[in-house]
């Protein structure tokens, strides 16, 4: 069993990882930013990215192809309707763009009015497979959990792709595990995105979480709508989520600032 000041060595050392690579990362082309949400108009080496929003629950750090120095503020709120007088889950975040396609975040889980966690993510672009079309790059998180002292550790592959003037689509698909090595899960959030309007965004986001070792995975179901107003965003959700403890509805929010 790893011990209390043990375990703190870990989770720092584990969010320092996140951001050592982050520095250490090579430079890549400079993009002129979009809004709130999207890939935006692109030049240099992301000349032809492709525009594409990002899921409501498990967004991204900056969308893909971010350009230097681009900082969003959001707050993501989710609510489980199962038990009533259950906490509310919360998280405040902040997002940078450090270089051209290379994004870090530092996020504060809250549960009610109690600091759950501390997570930091680095976020990086890999190319541009299809102009216009096709785009993909990683994302690296260390989560630091308060309440049982474990850093989790998680990687994803992230593959965003246009396929006209309205639909798109967003892909995430990696591994969760903790330092000790004892749990680990396997990730997958495919996520279709209907452009109504420019201000209009409508979506619907499937995630499943599959621990090693159990018999059947949890998934979540949840339509969405996103508001696009200049540099503000609004995403409002409302699903299903099922496992081995049964089913629960949930109803998730963020209101996202880029400044």
């Amino acid at each position: 069993m790893v011990g209390r000041r043990e375990g703190r060595g870990w989770g720092r050392a584990c969010c320092l990882a996140v951001v050592a690579v982050g520095l250490a990362a090579g430079e890549v082309g400079a993009w002129d930013g979009g809004g709130a949400s999207g890939a935006g108009a692109a030049r240099g080496r992301f000349a032809d990215a492709p525009e594409v929003h990002e899921p409501l629950l498990f967004d991204l750090v900056r969308p893909l192809a971010a350009q230097r120095g681009e900082f969003e503020v959001n707050t993501l709120t989710e609510i489980r309707l199962r038990h009533r007088g259950r906490p509310v889950a919360w998280a405040p975040e902040l997002e940078y763009a450090f270089l051209d396609g290379y994004a870090v975040e530092l996020e504060l889980p809250m549960l009610d009015r109690e600091l759950a966690a501390v997570k930091v993510a680095l976020q990086g672009t890999f190319d541009v497979l299809i102009p216009e079309r096709l785009v993909h790059g990683f994302q690296l998180i260390a989560e630091w959990r308060l309440d049982d002292r474990l850093c989790e550790l998680t990687a994803l592959h992230l593959t965003a792709a246009r396929f006209d003037a309205r639909w798109s689509a967003m892909l995430m698909a990696g591994v969760r595990t903790d330092h000790r090595g004892r749990e680990v899960e396997l990730l997958l959030n495919p996520t279709l995105f209907f452009d109504v309007t420019e201000w209009l965004v409508a979506g619907i986001e499937h995630n499943v979480t599959w621990e090693l070792g159990r018999s059947w995975p949890e998934a979540l179901i949840l339509p969405q709508v996103s508001l696009h107003f200049a540099s503000i965003a609004l995403q409002v959700g409302c699903g299903l989520r099922t496992g081995e403890r049964g089913e629960e509805g949930v109803v998730a929010t963020r209101i996202t600032i880029v400044l």
